[in-house]
C-alpha cells in the first residue's frame, strides 16, 4: 500500500487497473474502524459519534488474527466522522468509480464487477454497490490529508528536500551513434545549444524537442526528486539534475535504451527547487506530487493523520479487546512494538 499510496493518493482520478487501486488501498485502507450496547440484537464494540459499529459486522468477516482490516474498519469510521460529506466530495468519488469501472471492464477477461467485488471484499466492502462508498472515503482521506499536511507543511517538507525534490524541463534528440553524429544531427543539436543560449530552453524545446509529451510545454516535465522512477525520467537525466541549481541547465546526456537498442541525447533544466513554491505553483499534478512524496517521506505519517482526526471525532470503545487490537496495531505500524 505505501508504494501506491505515493503514486495515488492524491490523484482522486485514478489512471490505473483495478489491481493497482487495489494495492493502494490494501495499504491505506488497512488502518481503522472502531461493544454493551446493542443494535439491532448485535452488539456494538464501538460508536463514532453517531454511528455504531458492531460486533456482526465485525466479526463475519473478521478472523482472530485479521487485526489489518479491524483497523481499516476503525480508520473508515475515523475518516467519515471527521471529513463531512460535499457536493464536491460526492464529485470526486463519482469520477473515481466511474475510473475504476472503465478500467476494470478493459481489463478483466470475465465479470468486471466481480472482480472488483472480490477485491472490495478484501477491505471489509460487501459487494460491487459498495465500490462508491469506497471512492467517498477514499476523497475524503485525501482531503483530510491535504489539511493536515498544508497545516504542518514546514514541519514536513525536510524530508522530501533531503530527496532533493524538484521541477525540471527538458528536450530530447533521437541519435544513430552518440559517438559520431550524423551531419544531420550535429546541426541539430548545435542549433538546439544556440536557440537555448540565444532566446530560451522553452522555445528551443517547443521548436526542436523531440519529446511528445513535453515539447508542447515548452518542454516542461514537472516534479521529480531521488524517488523518480526512470519510466518518468532516465536514470541518467535525473542524476544530471539533481546536481543543477534552480535556472540551470545540464550538458547533453545520453541514454541508451538497451531493450530496443536506441539512443537519446538529453538537456534538463531546473525550474525550482524551493518546495513550498512547487507546491504553491498552481498545478494540481505537481502538488499531489508533493504530498504524496510527502506521505512517503515522513515515516508513519498517514497513521499519525488519522490518530489526530481521531482525537476530535467522538470515539467511545466498549469492548475493551477490541480497542487493545487496534491500539496494538497501530503501535506495530508505527514500529513501537
Amino acid at each position: 500500500m505505501g508504494e501506491i499510496l505515493k503514486e495515488n493518493w492524491f490523484v482522486v482520478l485514478i489512471a490505473v487497473i483495478i489491481i493497482g487501486f487495489v494495492g493502494y488501498f490494501v495499504y491505506d485502507n488497512n488502518k481503522y474502524n472502531v461493544s454493551g450496547k446493542t443494535s439491532d440484537g448485535s452488539s456494538v464494540l464501538a460508536t463514532v459519534a453517531s454511528e455504531d459499529i458492531t460486533s456482526d459486522a465485525i466479526y463475519e468477516k473478521l478472523s482472530a488474527n485479521d487485526d489489518a482490516l479491524l483497523f481499516s474498519l476503525y480508520r473508515n469510521a475515523v475518516i467519515n466522522e471527521y471529513v463531512q460529506t460535499t457536493d464536491d466530495l460526492k464529485s470526486q468519488a463519482k469520477n473515481m468509480q466511474l475510473n475504476i469501472e472503465a478500467n476494470a471492464s478493459s481489463n478483466s477477461q470475465g465479470d468486471y464487477k466481480l472482480s472488483i467485488a472480490t477485491e472490495l471484499g478484501n477491505f471489509g466492502y460487501g459487494s460491487f454497490d459498495e465500490l462508491r462508498d469506497y471512492c467517498l472515503t477514499f476523497a475524503k482521506e485525501k482531503q483530510m490529508d491535504v489539511e493536515y499536511i498544508e497545516k504542518n507543511f514546514e514541519d514536513l517538507r525536510g524530508a522530501v528536500e533531503e530527496k532533493q525534490a524538484r521541477t525540471v524541463s527538458i528536450i530530447s534528440m533521437a541519435v544513430v551513434n552518440p559517438e559520431e553524429l550524423t551531419e544531420e544531427e550535429t546541426k541539430k543539436k548545435d542549433l538546439i545549444d544556440t536557440e537555448i543560449e540565444k532566446e530560451s530552453f522553452g522555445k528551443a524545446a517547443t521548436e526542436l524537442s523531440e519529446d511528445a509529451a513535453t515539447a508542447s510545454s515548452e518542454g516542461y516535465l514537472g516534479y521529480v526528486d531521488a524517488d523518480t522512477q526512470a519510466t518518468t525520467l532516465p536514470a541518467e537525466v535525473l542524476e544530471a539534475a539533481k546536481a543543477l541549481n534552480k535556472g540551470e541547465t545540464s550538458d547533453w546526456v545520453t541514454v541508451t535504451d538497451q531493450n530496443y537498442g536506441t539512443t537519446k541525447l538529453y538537456k534538463v533544466r531546473v525550474e525550482e527547487t524551493d518546495l513550498k513554491k512547487i507546491y504553491d505553483d498552481g498545478n494540481e499534478t505537481i502538488k499531489n506530487n508533493v504530498i504524496s512524496a510527502i506521505l512517503s517521506d515522513n515515516a508513519h505519517l498517514d497513521i499519525t493523520i488519522v490518530e489526530e482526526a481521531a482525537k476530535k471525532v467522538d470515539i467511545k470503545f466498549t469492548d475493551k479487546a477490541i480497542q487493545k487490537r487496534i491500539e496494538s496495531y497501530i503501535s506495530d505500524m508505527k514500529g513501537e512494538n
